[in-house]
């Protein structure tokens, strides 16, 4: 099942989320919207804020491939399918990625 996860809007915390696809999505959600090195036991989850003076391009791929391996490693139930960047603005460097991912079947 693919879904999309939108990073634009941000969204209260559910501590008890009525469906395992909720929990996933929150998951991730949770994953992209942190800051590297603010989550006690997790210090490596999260946005790397070393990218932030970097050129878009850089940063993109950059951020690409190292969310996708945290999606990896802290959530294995889904995977990052695909990236959508189109609601961001590259000339003044605001990025709005939207992340599309794949929740493994026998979580649905």
């Amino acid at each position: 099942m693919l879904l999309a996860v939108d990073l634009s809007e941000t969204m209260p915390i559910d501590f008890a989320p009525a469906t395992v696809l909720q929990e996933i999505v929150q998951n991730i959600r949770n994953i992209f919207t942190q800051k590297k090195g603010q989550i006690p036991y997790q210090r490596d989850m999260g946005l790397d804020s070393r990218l932030i003076d970097e050129r878009i391009e850089v940063v993109i791929m950059m951020y690409q491939t190292d969310m996708s391996s945290q999606v990896k490693t802290y959530e294995p139930r889904a995977r990052v399918s695909h990236y959508d960047w189109s609601e961001s603005d590259l000339i003044n460097g605001n990025l709005v990625p939207k992340v599309f991912i794949e929740v493994r079947a026998e979580y649905l």
